[in-house]
């Protein structure tokens, strides 16, 4: 741990000495325009360009042009100056990542000279520059809409579906698809492909989401992009802190246990932030705070506790070993504790050196519902997430047209689960993954549940991940907006499970000693790998008078460090003994191309097309690396360090129209080939034994079309709608579908064939509307509906298929969240109070069936009976929450 300490503090003081730069990818955005004489038209040479505020200023060229670029997303005011004219200032100006806005201005001379003169800019509804599908979902928006988290916004992009399992798919693309950044950083996690950093709502300057195909800049990842960009310290103090709670209010009784329990500090939630000045230090700070503290909506009945064990216990006794009779209250079994940070410090002690740190922290404990455990809900096992993430950011600026960049992240996410930590706790029950028995509740109903077995599984994961980028951006020509630079990631993923069973020499019966195989057994895993990383881009945006091309070239290498067996059959002992041959190094080249042109003065179309690429999740390239094969049936994955880039061909076509002076429409056609998926295969070995083993083999295909409406806010209402049809197929959605459809007996051949993909959703609905007085009151809606998503439906009696696999629908899916606020002004204070409502009518979503019925509500099948509780293959209930804030 210290030599690669040192080592990345010497790396970084060497960016400090080669006065390297770095624009952080996709999180600044560019002014431009042209500044005339009122009265004669003719260009005004000299004219001074200043962002109020800021240090961003420029003055015109020969031609009467200027551009400011680096310019951070937000509102702000434009002033423009020149000796013996008018001063203008144009207020509102607003600034999205990686696009271009326009401001052109005339200046007044004669008898109003030194005087100024204020104007309100408009943002466009149609962004001219944009060259794919691409969302920026500003700070204001954020604030207004009912939405907890950020994965809320991403679920009201056009083209994302939520599965049952509630991962988010872009444009029918796997949930591992997707790129996550910090600022332009990626915090995307090697081992699983999931977000590594959590950035709370109240941090969140800009929510940049890309869905279609994306500039080179941008990699390691096939379905879309989403870049959070953080707020910055201010050159005056601000704060806010807000605090409020709830609960679940629902009719639905039958369906949910506990809920007509009322709680209003069931779900608790604390946000604090604040922002200044560091005089002496000449810098600006911003942090930010959450603390949530929510039980849920999902609960088991405690029929049955875990043993309860004194201090001068000693031993093992055959009650230590057995559940316990329960009080029969009830438990949650979804709830969750988690507390976020995020500060900055942006020093500006040199003029053309802006420096800045960043850091974020995520400490959480979350319980999964597990329908096993409903009547022993203390036997589960939680599981711990510990991340945190170091951003320092150094630019050099050159000129006003060009500037470099550098930049070194380290980011680390911890996840643990286990129900002891202690494998040796002597609470421990016999396993239930392994020893499952069965609980006949009344013997009519003929219910299963674990009664006398615990989750006995743990595992820890490490991955540290440390980043250095490097780029260039010049406007070095009128029409040529140019960005360079390269990348590094070097990983270090640690990796260790078990399973805690009964000791094997125990002959007692009845009798649970917990014991832990060696790491030389199947039942043990435990591994390091340090893949390396690394990427080149160059990127142009030319930008003639009425087209604008974006045209770019990534090439991606990387090097898994990773073992294989020679040979895969070959087996001694518990292991495979052929010889280990080291990993190929994996090299991709990905060209992408974007087009953008005018069809009238208010309307544009795009065109775009690109390679992507990703390795698959560190998972899937070093599970089970000792190569350790488990006698019997198929019961054993291994990974594969030697799997090739999972690759995509995309192409979207797309038009913007404005309609009126406050709406415009927008529509895009897209379609996807995805090749060289994560799949398996199954390797046979003498004696009968076999394994699965990762390989890439699946493909799928994606088509669809969007449409969406805009209104821009005037007199008091604005509106969002977007619709989307899309076809998701492919010849598996899971994986490990092939190691599943072999442990059947008989087992079952694996699909060959294009089906549609588990998540699916062929018709989706999107809306929100704000009603609002600035700054006095507002209410807003956001309604969601959506088809079902496929199922494969089964005999009742057998659990056969009796069908293709996904040839039936779930129902369709219809939710309406509220939230409304009333404002104050008190002392120059900004007291607000709110209130939020999500799934206002409180409906019952089937998000899950029986597969042999097609509902949620009842099922044939031998283990059920009708009116059987399956809460958890249901939305969510309503939720009400009330609170407060206050602002100055």
């Amino acid at each position: 741990m210290r030599r690669n300490t040192i080592i990345s503090f010497s790396l970084l003081l060497l960016l400090f000495v080669l006065q390297s730069t770095y624009t952080l990818a996709g999180i600044t955005g560019k002014i431009t325009g042209h500044v005339s004489d009122a009265n004669t038209n003719e260009p005004l040479i000299g004219a001074n360009i200043m962002i109020d505020g800021t240090r961003y200023g420029a003055a015109t060229s020969s031609s009467g042009r200027y551009v400011l670029l680096n310019i951070p997303p937000g509102r702000y005011t434009l002033k423009i100056h020149m000796m013996g004219y008018q001063t203008k200032a144009i207020t509102d100006v607003y600034v999205s990542s990686d696009y271009t806005t326009t401001i052109n201005a005339k200046l007044q001379s004669e008898v109003l000279a030194g005087e100024q003169v204020t104007v309100t800019a408009e943002r466009p509804l149609i962004q001219t520059d944009l060259t794919s599908t691409a969302v920026a979902i500003p700070e204001s928006r954020i604030s207004s809409l009912p939405a907890e988290e950020m994965e809320q916004f991403l679920k009201l992009q056009a083209g994302v579906t939520v599965d049952t399992k509630g991962e988010i798919h872009i444009r029918g693309g796997r949930s591992t698809e997707i790129a996550y950044m910090i600022d332009g950083i990626p915090v995307t996690d090697g081992f699983d492909r999931s977000q590594a950093i959590d950035v709370d709502n109240s941090s969140i300057q800009e929510l940049q989401v890309i869905s279609g195909t994306f500039n080179a800049e941008y990699g390691q990842a096939q379905s879309g992009v989403v870049n959070i960009i953080t707020k910055k310290g201010t050159q005056r103090f601000s704060g806010e802190l807000s605090v409020y709670s709830g609960d679940y209010l629902s009719s639905h009784s039958d369906l949910f246990y506990n809920i007509d329990n009322r709680d209003f500090l069931a779900e608790q939630n604390l946000i604090a932030r604040i922002s200044g000045p560091v005089p002496k230090l000449n810098s600006t700070f911003f942090i930010a705070a959450r603390a949530t503290n929510n039980d849920g909506w999902l609960y088991g009945r405690r029929e049955f506790a875990m043993p309860i064990l004194s201090d001068k216990t000693l031993g093992y006794t055959t009650g230590n070993s057995h559940a316990q009779p329960g009080d029969w209250s009830y438990v949650p079994m979804n709830d969750a504790n988690r507390v976020s940070l995020h500060g900055n410090l942006s020093l500006n002690w040199f003029d053309n050196v802006p420096i800045s740190w960043s850091f974020f922290y995520n400490k959480s404990k979350e319980q999964a519902y597990d329908q096993r455990y409903a009547r022993l809900p203390e036997a589960d096992s939680p599981s711990y997430l510990d991340s945190w993430n170091h951003i320092i950011s150094i630019n050099y600026v050159l000129s006003p047209s060009t500037f470099f960049a550098a930049n070194y992240s380290r980011f680390n996410k911890h996840t643990e689960r286990y129900l002891y930590e202690n494998p040796l706790d002597r609470r421990w029950l016999f396993p239930a993954i392994s020893t499952e028995q069965i609980y006949r509740r009344y013997m009519l109903e003929g219910l299963e549940y674990v009664t006398d077995q615990s989750n006995n599984e743990q595992y820890f994961i490490n991955n540290l991940t440390d980043i250095f980028k490097l780029d260039f951006t010049s406007q070095f020509h009128p029409l040529h907006w140019l960005k360079t630079g390269v990348e590094f990631k070097h990983y270090k993923l640690d990796y260790e499970y078990f399973e805690v069973i009964n000791k094997p020499d125990n002959k007692v019966e009845n009798l649970f000693i917990p014991y832990v195989d060696d790491v030389s057994t199947p039942r043990h895993d435990d591994y390091s790998n340090t893949p390396i990383e690394a990427a080149f881009y160059v990127q142009d945006k030319i930008e003639f008078h009425e087209i604008v091309i974006n045209a770019g070239v990534r090439y991606d290498y990387f090097d898994s460090r990773g073992y294989l067996p020679s040979v895969l059959d070959e087996k001694t002992g518990n292991r495979l003994s052929a010889p280990l041959k080291r990993a190929s190094v994996k090299q991709r080249f990905s060209p992408r191309f974007g087009l953008a042109f005018p069809i009238s003065d208010q309307g544009v179309i795009h065109f775009s097309y690109g390679h992507f690429t990703q390795i698959p999740d560190f998972r899937s390239l070093f599970w089970n690396s000792e190569y350790e094969i488990r006698l019997g049936a198929l019961s054993t994955e291994v990974g594969n360090p030697d799997l090739e880039p999972e690759q995509t061909v995309s192409w979207e076509l797309g038009v913007q129209q404005q309609i009126a002076d406050d709406m415009a429409i927008y529509a895009t056609v897209y379609f996807k080939d995805i090749t060289n998926l994560l799949g398996q295969e199954i390797i046979r070995l003498k004696g009968g034994q076999a394994y699965a083993r990762y390989i890439n083999r699946d493909y799928g295909n994606v088509r669809g079309v969007m449409v969406a409406l805009e209104k821009r806010p005037t007199r008091f209402l604005s509106v969002n709608v977007d619709y989307t049809y899309q076809q998701a197929m492919g010849n598996a959605s899971d994986p490990f579908a092939v190691f599943t459809d072999n442990q059947g007996t008989p087992p079952r051949e694996s699909e060959k064939q294009v089906l549609p993909l588990n998540w699916d959703q062929r018709h989706t609905i999107n809306a929100t509307a704000t009603f609002s007085k600035p700054n006095r009151w507002g209410i807003s809606f956001i309604l969601q509906a959506g088809s079902g998503l496929p199922y494969t439906p089964t005999d009742p009696d057998q659990s056969l298929r009796i069908a293709f696999e996904n040839s039936e629908r779930k129902p369709a899916t219809f939710n309406v969240d509220m939230m409304a606020h009333y404002d104050f002004h008190v002392w120059g204070m900004k007291p607000s109070v709110f209130m939020k409502v999500y799934n206002v009518f409180d409906m019952k979503n089937e998000i899950d069936v029986f597969t042999d019925t097609g509902r949620a509500s009842f099922t044939h099948t031998l283990n059920y009976r009708l009116g059987d509780r399956r809460p958890d293959f249901y939305s969510a209930p309503r939720l009400l929450m009330v609170g407060a804030k206050v602002g100055f």
